[in-house]
């Protein structure tokens, strides 16, 4: 994990504007399960750990992939999932936990995504956009 996050991830400008206007109006909270080495490298490459209140990685024992995190962040911040949304790239550790939370959920479909039917789905995300961009349209 300790490697150059500008060899992996794309860097896209636009971004930082779609989460400047977002973090005018929500509290923006990063919740990963990869290493904190990983995800500060990834947010310096892309410019926006700024826009971020709270970032949590997955160095603890509580994780998105052992379905604890979310309702811990919930008893954390003292907040309702009704209240929340959840923007992820993962079913099974982003949308059914939020869902079963009560949260909005929007699933950012990534190039493996093609064959998910989200149909099939006992808890199906809300919204689904294929570019952070599409934050815009749903949020604001």
């Amino acid at each position: 994990w300790n490697i150059d996050a500008a060899k992996f991830i794309e860097k896209d400008d636009s971004i930082q504007d779609t989460l400047k206007k977002c973090r005018q109006k929500y509290s923006m909270i990063l919740l990963s399960d990869a290493p904190a080495i990983w995800v500060n490298r990834v947010l310096a490459h892309l410019n926006i750990t700024s826009f971020f209140d709270v970032v949590k990685t997955g160095d603890s024992d509580i994780r998105k992939s052992f379905k604890n995190a979310l309702k811990a962040l919930l008893e954390e911040r003292r907040i309702k999932g009704n209240d929340c949304v959840i923007v992820g790239d993962e079913y099974l550790t982003d949308i059914e936990p939020a869902k079963k939370l009560g949260m909005i959920t929007i699933l950012k479909k990534n190039p493996y995504h093609k064959e998910l039917v989200l149909n099939n789905f006992e808890y199906p995300p809300d919204y689904t956009i294929h570019n952070i961009n599409e934050l815009k349209k749903i949020l604001l």
